[in-house]
């Protein structure tokens, strides 16, 4: 969960890598995100801020910096196989039965989308512990999976 007064996120997809943005939460500061539900509500520009005559400097923006956030996941992280081969693993080392690993993997698409929309920002905005958000996640890719 991001704390404190900066945090700038960085997605790497397909090569590219796009700044989500940073931000004062009490006043964003500027911002690009392709998840639209992390977007801030106002965004102004580099530039604009520059023209401002008392406008920050980079630097003073970088010195209040908390968090870096990078999306790995196919980037520098790549599973072999799905996802659901590896919650399948990991609940059956822990002595609980596994239906079919591609349901699994079909169910956590569910979840996951699920979870997006209802507490978007993986829980940000309800100030919602992260682990909290991926552990309800997790547990309902299972329970999707007897409704598939």
């Amino acid at each position: 969960m991001v704390m404190g007064h900066g945090c700038l996120g960085l997605s790497v997809r397909k090569g590219k890598c796009w700044a989500a943005g940073i931000f004062d939460f009490r006043r964003p500061l500027f911002g690009f995100s392709q998840n639209s539900s992390c977007r801030p509500l106002q965004q102004r520009s580099v530039v604009a801020e520059r023209k401002r005559s008392r406008s920050p400097s980079i630097s003073s923006l970088l010195s209040r910096l908390r968090l870096v956030t990078v999306d790995v996941t196919g980037t520098l992280i790549a599973y072999r196989g799905q996802l659901g081969d590896y919650y399948c693993m990991a609940a059956k080392s822990a002595g609980m039965p596994c239906p079919d690993y591609g349901r699994v993997h079909e169910g956590f698409k569910f979840a996951y989308a699920d979870m997006s929309r209802r507490h978007p920002c993986f829980g940000h905005a309800a100030a919602m512990p992260t682990a909290d958000w991926w552990k309800t996640c997790v547990r309902d890719s299972f329970v999707r999976v007897s409704t598939l």
